[in-house]
């Protein structure tokens, strides 16, 4: 029986098949990851609570309006005016019918600050309109 010597040519280095793999495997995680983290969460808003608040399924596309508690609007994290949303709730309407549009008004917000931008979304016919709320559990 004639058994093989390991040679220098048999020891070539590290495999690079399972790095690539790994490689692409991350970069994939974090592509993914990178989509889920455009939902937009300002962090100073706190919510009110709500016996029926549930959360709600996301929808592609979907306009998330922020009210902060000295009554500042903003959209994708810049603030605009009442007269910008305005334009932007026009142009949106004007293009998609049945554009979802979320209010996170903060519960410290005055009442009023809801009401313009919810008059925004009846004025251009946006009836998809949800208010954003926790559970009593969170």
């Amino acid at each position: 029986m004639k058994f093989k010597r390991p040679s220098a040519s048999d020891n070539e280095g590290p495999q690079l098949a399972p790095m690539i793999d790994i490689f692409f495997l991350t970069l994939i995680f974090f592509m993914v990851a990178s989509v889920y983290s455009q939902f937009e969460r300002n962090i100073s808003i706190i919510v009110p609570k709500a016996a029926s608040g549930e959360d709600n399924s996301r929808y592609p596309g979907e306009v998330i309006i922020n009210v902060d508690k000295d009554g500042k609007f903003s959209i994708n994290n810049s603030e605009k005016s009442i007269s910008e949303i305005d334009t932007i709730l026009a142009d949106i309407s004007s293009y998609y019918t049945g554009q979802p549009v979320i209010i996170r008004c903060d519960g410290d917000s005055a009442f009023s600050n809801y009401v313009k931008v919810f008059d925004l979304c009846k004025n251009h016919s946006i009836e998809n309109v949800r208010i954003a709320t926790l559970g009593e559990s969170e």
